[in-house]
């Protein structure tokens, strides 16, 4: 008996999704090929082809998604592998379905932190060896000052360059801006990689992208060429995705779950200041789906722009 409502889409992208929730909330660690079939309704069960798409798609996930990806194939079923990287994965599902206790109730100031971290620390994977990123979003965290134009001076300070002293808003929150990152040089000039990064849990998210305005900042910021847009979800986006195409016009790069798990494939997690609040996020959700006995995520889990936080 499944744990969360079947969906009726049978296509590889979203079984993947299904057998992935199914397993990280059921107290299970494997599922067989039959008991994969037996999770759907008698009469309505994916078909041989379908069940061997799914696992080609696990198969290539496992492939992609980089070594902290937590799911195995073999020959008779799928295996979800325990080992203490994986609220990271588990984190980065439950931000992506629909139902859930966090989305039920609106807890996305909790939400906002954990995916805050991760597209930090993922952003700064991407651009390689001594990059460095800083939060900026809002609520501000850390040292980060509540007025906006303090934030964008003290945000210049953290990356050692000036600010060329025209009108900086203090009417805004974050300008569109969750996380900066950068990747000096030694020698202290500017004419390095500035990326301000847009991330979102929301499901609808083709717009967000837009958000940020990066001739602003290049007005505030004593920068050779206005920085470069970052933009991170959740959500594992199947190939091919039209939603990335239009995200991909307003952002330099994107990042889906499966790029965020190669990025952070040779980081150690555990080592963030948000790792525990990870872990507590995991295992709350996780506990509290379990206790209800069942879970539905709105009859789909696919996501998109066209459904709404």
């Amino acid at each position: 008996m499944s744990l969360i409502e079947p969906p009726s889409d049978f296509d590889p992208h979203t079984l993947a999704e299904f057998i992935e929730a199914e397993l990280v909330f059921s107290e299970d660690d494997y599922y067989s090929l039959t008991e994969i079939r037996n999770l759907f309704p008698f009469g309505n069960q994916p078909s041989d082809d379908e069940l061997a798409f799914l696992f080609g798609e696990i198969e290539r996930r496992s492939l992609q998604f980089g070594s902290k990806y937590p799911f195995l194939v073999d020959d008779r079923g799928i295996l979800i592998v325990d080992n203490p990287m994986d609220p990271l994965y588990k984190v980065l599902l439950l931000l992506s379905l629909k139902g859930t206790p966090m989305r039920t109730r609106g807890e996305y100031a909790r939400s906002d932190e954990l995916f805050d971290a991760i597209s930090r620390e993922a952003f700064k994977a991407e651009q390689g060896p001594n990059a460095q990123a800083i939060s900026f979003g809002w609520p501000p965290r850390g040292d980060r000052p509540a007025k906006f134009d303090a934030a964008v001076e003290w945000a210049a300070s953290a990356m050692d360059i000036e600010t060329r002293g025209t009108w900086i808003p203090d009417h805004l929150r974050d300008g569109g801006v969750d996380v900066i990152v950068w990747r000096p040089f030694p020698d202290r000039r500017t004419g390095f990689q500035v990326t301000l990064v847009q991330n979102t849990v929301q499901l609808s998210f083709s717009k967000k992208p837009y958000d940020v305005r990066p001739h602003n900042w290049f007005l505030w910021w004593k920068v050779g060429t206005p920085p470069q847009v970052g933009f991170a979800v959740p959500f594992a986006l199947p190939q091919p995705d039209i939603w990335w195409e239009v995200v991909a016009e307003a952002a330099t790069v994107v990042m889906d779950r499966g790029r965020i798990m190669a990025s952070l494939q040779d980081t150690d997690p555990s080592r963030w200041l948000e790792w525990s609040l990870i872990e507590d996020f995991v295992e709350s959700e996780v506990a509290e789906v379990r206790s209800a006995g069942y879970f539905s995520p709105s009859s789909s889990l696919s996501v998109g722009p066209r459904r709404r936080k």
